[in-house]
């Protein structure tokens, strides 16, 4: 099982899937994930040594999972931003294009900065104070001051 994990991480970083790919083998990884979970037998008492490894084990496979859920999660969010930009011929000069580049850019590594989350929040209604949050009384419309 972290074994197929490992190699699902490997594909989304390492591969041009389509969307549709990742998102199948995410799916299928997770369902397979739940079923040895569900699935494990409970270890006798008296097998002390035993019990440790296969808690290390499992602790291993937490573990990729987490790293293989983060790399799916990254894939597919960079995936659909790139799909739903449209052309934006401007940034070849700045991106130092080839000739004839139709201006669509594919980006593997965006950094707004850490003030855009919380404006992104307040547009959905949010506002995040040291820690907490509570909801608007309404999602703040374009243009308009928190």
């Amino acid at each position: 099982m972290r074994r197929a994990a490992e190699a699902v991480a490997y594909l989304v970083t390492e591969k041009d899937l389509r969307a549709s790919q990742t998102a199948w083998l995410f799916m299928e990884l997770e369902s397979a994930y739940a079923w040895v979970e569900d699935g494990a037998p409970e270890q006798p008492a008296s097998v002390e040594d035993e019990d440790e490894i296969m808690q290390r084990k499992k602790f291993q496979l937490a573990l990729e999972m987490i790293s293989t859920r983060f790399a799916v999660a990254n894939s597919l969010a960079y995936r659909i931003i790139n799909d739903a930009m449209p052309p934006d011929p401007e940034l070849c000069e700045e991106m130092e294009c080839p000739e004839g580049c139709d201006g669509k850019h594919d980006f593997s590594d965006i950094d707004c900065g850490p003030d855009a989350i919380l404006e992104s929040l307040v547009e959905f209604g949010i506002d995040v104070e040291e820690g907490e949050y509570r909801t608007l009384s309404h999602p703040v419309e374009d243009g308009e001051a928190p």
